[in-house]
């Protein structure tokens, strides 16, 4: 017979839920980078547009704190985006002036 096994191939990167959210003017949220590499964080609005870089380059392993201060956009939904070589994750944010 056969054993069926399962390989969990480690994640590159875990997003933690941004807080506050909805916010004004600023919100916070974390980044756990499981494994080291380039990591790209950015800020969209609802038509795709980049409104604002956080973070492009490479991060060690490790857990990170970030923050986005909307103070420069207008009240909406944007979209928090960390991407990295293994996975991309997105968060709706809610920024309300």
């Amino acid at each position: 017979g056969f054993i069926q096994t399962h390989l969990n191939k480690p994640v590159s990167i875990s997003l933690g839920k941004a807080y506050p959210n909805p916010f004004n003017p600023s919100t916070s949220f974390s980044l756990d980078v499981v494994s080291s590499g380039y990591i790209s964080v950015k800020i969209f609005n609802i038509a795709g547009e980049i409104v604002d870089i956080i973070h492009e380059g490479n991060l060690n392993q490790g857990m990170y704190n970030m923050a986005w201060n909307g103070n420069d956009v207008s009240s909406g939904i944007y979209f928090l985006q960390v991407m990295s070589a293994e996975k991309v994750s997105t968060q709706k944010l809610m920024l309300v002036k």
